[in-house]
């Protein structure tokens, strides 16, 4: 099928090609997208010297609020990265319970051996 059609691929194309120029607005789009394809949206590079990873969970917020009251940041990066914020806090959180079971285990572990 392949082959088939790539042997009439001039006369396929001509034919879309004759189809824009009489005003078929679909035919004009597949052009289109094939030459200049949708742009996808590139995020800045942004500096904020009042954020600090090593900061407090408050803190960096605080900072990325302050960032986008100012101007700095616009709403949707900021909430980007308060959204970051929130994951690293559940990170943290999970790790510190997953310590806590572990150590929990190892004093039943040892309460049973005893």
């Amino acid at each position: 099928m392949r082959a088939a059609i790539e042997a009439r691929a001039d006369e396929v194309l001509q034919s879309v090609i004759n189809a824009a120029n009489m005003g078929d607005m679909t035919a004009c789009k597949m052009l289109l997208d094939r030459i200049t394809p949708t742009l996808k949206p590139q995020a800045p590079t942004i500096t904020l010297d009042s954020f600090k990873p090593d900061d407090s969970l408050l803190q960096q917020c605080v900072a990325l609020l302050a960032a986008i009251v100012s101007g700095q940041l616009n709403p949707d990066t900021g909430k980007t990265l308060m959204d970051m914020v929130k994951t690293k806090a559940e990170m943290g959180e999970i790790a510190e319970l997953s310590a806590q079971v572990a150590e929990l285990k190892e004093q039943f572990a040892n309460a049973v051996l005893r």
